[in-house]
């Protein structure tokens, strides 16, 4: 059996002016919609976001082909770039897992014959392969007995090879200094 009372229809809400957001108005029939003449607003972040990740991924997808790419991206590893400014443009880009980073971490300097028994110790980093020494344990691990450090840090990418060597040592104030000792041997 199916009811036959005749239904009510119950009135529409109205809109409280203050349930519009800026913007917005309610019309007569209590919808609210944008005011006339206003057109959508533009979502500027979203679109900044999408032109970011788009470059981010065709830098990625180029590195394998280009040569500078590469050398770019490997120089921003091993605090190589020109400038900060030049470093934090790439601060986007993902850093791990792209290369082959290696440091090396000696009680001698480059060059001075080595001794029977060595001390240096070598380890594989995924990304910035500078901070076993310039990053929390491995400042402390390496520097708290103040013994200067000589470090050799090696990226490799598809062939390409670029290899940095630094000093650090704890100046009278406490400090850690890192100086580079010579300048990038790329392949």
């Amino acid at each position: 059996m199916t009811d036959r009372r005749p239904s009510k229809q119950l009135p529409t809400p109205k809109a409280h002016p203050d349930d519009s957001s800026p913007g917005q108005d309610a019309g007569q029939d209590g919808v609210l919609g944008p005011q006339h003449g206003q057109r959508d607003a533009c979502d500027w972040g979203f679109r900044a976001i999408v032109v970011l990740v788009a470059m981010i991924a065709v830098w990625l997808l180029w590195m394998p082909w280009s040569g500078e790419i590469s050398r770019i991206t490997m120089r921003r590893f091993q605090l190589q770039t020109k400038s900060f400014l030049a470093w934090a443009v790439q601060f986007p880009i993902p850093a791990m897992y792209n290369f082959a980073n290696e440091a090396e971490i000696d009680s001698y300097p480059p060059g001075l014959v080595d001794p029977i028994f060595a001390e240096s110790e070598s380890r594989y980093l995924n990304h910035f392969p500078v901070r076993c020494i310039t990053f929390a344990d491995g400042r402390y691990h390496y520097l708290h007995e103040g013994r200067d450090r000589w470090i050799t840090v090696e990226t490799r990418y598809r062939g390409r090879r670029l290899e940095s060597r630094f000093h650090a040592h704890v100046n009278p104030e406490g400090r850690v200094e890192l100086n580079r000792l010579v300048s990038e041997t790329s392949k």
